[in-house]
């Protein structure tokens, strides 16, 4: 019932409505329908209203000057049959509606899709006119609205790092029930995104990386007698060094700490989920797993370097309850 060379608004639902017959005209009552969009919006899939009607809501995510859409049909019993049918179109971005892209809530360290994140992580939200102007006051306690952007998950505002037209950064609670799915919503100024699922786990370590990618040289910080230095390609580490890994999706801690607030001094905040680390394929005894004193969403990991690695790049990977980290890398001599 779109249409062929519909015109729709990124942002605004549309609805789908179709009939769907066999070959001899009987309407498909029992099996699949669903949509999908050369727009790299998610497919969509079909709810049946009985006689041959299936319907669905499209918001689409991504605007562009040419969209097909496909439906594709198909029975679940004898006999058993399959059908599509297209029509084209174009979607118009929207320039006020915020929109979050598919699978665009990510650990604001690894930038690593489709994982899980914890309670106390630090996020990235990825999309689309997500505010008004972009705001960085980088104070603390973070707040949660900034330029009149909230995000709210599963009920929770956010403490908000910085916001931007295509990325908020932000600090989730440290009390989000593990295993289970939330809908985060960012809400700027009267309008609202669609709902995103955002999947939380007990925790979902990632290192903080040199070139903010996610990927390559660990941030790291190397103690050798009185002197402390930044391992690099220049500095590397060797054996002795206590080391001291910058990272997130470690998961609560105690004393608690309120989400989007300075980890503390004096006592450290220590994480509640036993911590690992490989390092250059050896397991490293960790000497200490919390929250960074004076950041928010940031935690240290510690470790002394063992006699014994190879020199180089020595690959590193944190885990906690059954997560592990993308691996990164450490210079070690």
């Amino acid at each position: 019932a779109l249409g062929s060379g519909f015109a729709v608004t990124a942002a605004w639902p549309s609805a789908l409505d179709s009939l769907i017959v066999d070959d001899c005209g009987d309407p498909l009552t029992a099996g699949t329908a669903s949509v999908s969009f050369t727009n790299g919006d998610p497919p969509l899939t079909l709810k049946a209203l009985g006689q041959g009607r299936w319907s669905g809501t499209w918001q689409p995510k991504n605007g562009v000057a040419n969209i097909v859409l496909t439906l594709n049909a198909e029975t679940v019993v004898a006999p058993l049959i399959k059908g599509t049918a297209q029509i084209g179109g174009s979607a118009a971005n929207n320039t006020t509606t915020p929109v979050i892209f598919s699978g665009g809530v990510v650990s604001g360290a690894s930038l690593a899709r489709d994982t899980p994140q914890a309670p106390g992580g630090y996020v990235a939200i990825l999309g689309r006119a997500l505010t008004a102007a972009p705001a960085n006051p980088q104070t603390l306690p973070l707040p949660p609205e900034l330029s009149g952007t909230q995000v709210i998950l599963g009920g929770k505002r956010l403490a908000l790092e910085s916001v931007a037209e295509g990325r908020i950064t932000a600090v989730l609670p440290y009390d989000l029930t593990p295993n289970s799915t939330l809908q985060l919503v960012i809400r700027r100024a009267n309008t609202l995104s669609m709902p995103e699922s955002v999947v939380v786990a007990a925790a979902q370590p990632a290192v903080f990386t040199m070139d903010g990618s996610g990927r390559g040289a660990a941030v790291v910080t190397a103690k050798r007698g009185d002197a402390e230095f930044e391992v690099s390609a220049e500095e590397p580490a060797t054996a002795g060094d206590e080391l001291t890994i910058l990272c997130s999706g470690l998961g609560p801690v105690t004393p608690e700490v309120a989400a989007g607030a300075a980890g503390p001094e004096d006592p450290l905040a220590t994480v509640i989920n036993p911590v690992t680390a490989m390092l250059a394929g050896t397991e490293v005894p960790v000497a200490f797993a919390g929250l960074a004193p004076g950041k928010a969403g940031v935690y240290w990991v510690k470790l002394v370097v063992p006699e014994g690695l190879p020199a180089g790049d020595g690959e590193l990977v944190l885990s906690s309850s059954g997560a592990s980290s993308p691996a990164v890398t450490v210079a070690v001599k």
